[in-house]
């Protein structure tokens, strides 16, 4: 009985299986190959700026010209989990205070009505700014980025840097 259950694969069966199993292995080692590439790509440019926390660009400096602050605007959407992680674990204000603009840079060119608004409650960081002051737009930029972040960036679409928008 078990033997009349048993599928005889055919030559010309076995052969699709085959090129749709290395089509899905292809597919996956080119999303992992992407992820991981703007993984690492981020990562060093953020460290660059942690390593040069009075250097951090703004988005609108005309000098901006390092090829840190260029794979950041290039990354799109893509940079904000990294941006934000890197304000969360750092306890230097003028790297936080830089970090912040990109964030903000980033998350302005969503264009989408689901993201329109969103970012209203979170104030920038400042020089001016009190240490609670501080502490309270760092933990504010956390928050806003648990609850809406996935409206700014889906972690599986590394292909695109515009995940929020239309």
């Amino acid at each position: 009985m078990v033997a009349g259950l048993v599928l005889v694969v055919r030559g010309e069966m076995k052969t699709a299986l085959k090129i749709a199993a290395a089509l899905a292995l292809l597919v996956v080692l080119t999303w992992t190959s992407v992820f991981l590439y703007w993984h690492f790509k981020l990562s060093a440019a953020i460290q660059f700026f942690e390593d040069h926390a009075t250097e951090v660009p703004r988005p609108w400096d005309p000098l901006s010209d390092s090829e840190a602050y260029a794979t950041v605007r290039a990354s799109g959407c893509r940079g904000l989990p990294h941006l934000v992680r890197a304000i969360a674990s750092s306890h230097n204000s003028e790297y936080q205070r830089g970090l912040s603009f990109l964030v903000f840079f980033a998350a302005t060119k969503a264009d989408s009505p689901e993201v329109e608004g969103k970012l209203q409650s979170v104030d920038l960081l400042s020089a001016e700014d009190t240490p609670q002051e501080h502490a309270m737009k760092c933990d504010a930029i956390r928050a806003w980025w648990k609850q809406d972040g996935y409206l700014y960036h889906r972690w599986w679409r590394v292909w695109s840097s515009n995940c929020g928008s239309r």
